[in-house]
């Protein structure tokens, strides 16, 4: 070891380091993705609030400070899959985030009738290209460069399961599920 030189990384090996970490991080989320959509899990169903859910998606990532999120002022409670729906919230919430980039607007809405909740994200970004709105569900389509384009075909693969749909819109961007509420269901506030 040389004088005043202890086992300390050099800035350019810090770089590589971190470099090295992003890629397993992104192969990792690509190999779940994969895992994910070919795996085909029973649905496990719990009665939960829908808005506990939402809030425990969001709270998985860093929402930049000129992204305004606004998200429900009471839940639904409704019998689902708690951990496939989340992973559903966490799949569009994402999508949402790279939409609007640094600045913008997300919001998020709950609209409950007698036999369904109508679950509504929106965003302000630029929109999906209409050549694109007709795939977007479809396994393996993406325009993400480090993305699997399995995300969306997951996400509508779980709302199937649970026996609701998923659709898209565009003039902003808004994706649309609609669950059946099922027997033992009430509002909660």
């Amino acid at each position: 070891m040389e004088h005043g030189r202890r086992d300390l990384l050099s800035e350019h090996e810090k770089r590589q380091f971190a470099m090295m970490n992003r890629a397993i991080e992104r192969m990792e989320r690509q190999i779940t993705e994969v895992l994910d959509f070919v795996r085909n899990r029973d649905i496990k169903r719990e009665e939960v609030d829908l808005l506990d859910l939402l809030n425990l998606s969001v709270s998985s990532f860093k929402i930049p400070p000129d992204v305004k999120l606004n998200l429900p002022d009471s839940g639904v409670t409704i019998s689902v899959d708690s951990i496939q729906i989340q992973a559903v919230f966490s799949n569009l919430i994402q999508n949402a985030l790279h939409a609007v980039g640094q600045e913008g607007e997300i919001s998020v809405t709950f609209e409950k009738d007698s036999n369904n909740v109508r679950i509504s994200i929106q965003d302000s970004g630029k929109g999906i290209p209409q050549e694109n709105m007709e795939k977007v569900f479809e396994p393996l389509f993406t325009t993400k460069q480090t993305c699997t384009g399995l995300g969306l075909a997951s996400c509508k693969n779980i709302i199937e399961k649970h026996g609701g749909t998923i659709s898209v819109s565009n003039n902003p961007t808004t994706f649309t599920i609609t669950l059946p509420l099922g027997i033992k269901i009430s509002e909660k506030s």
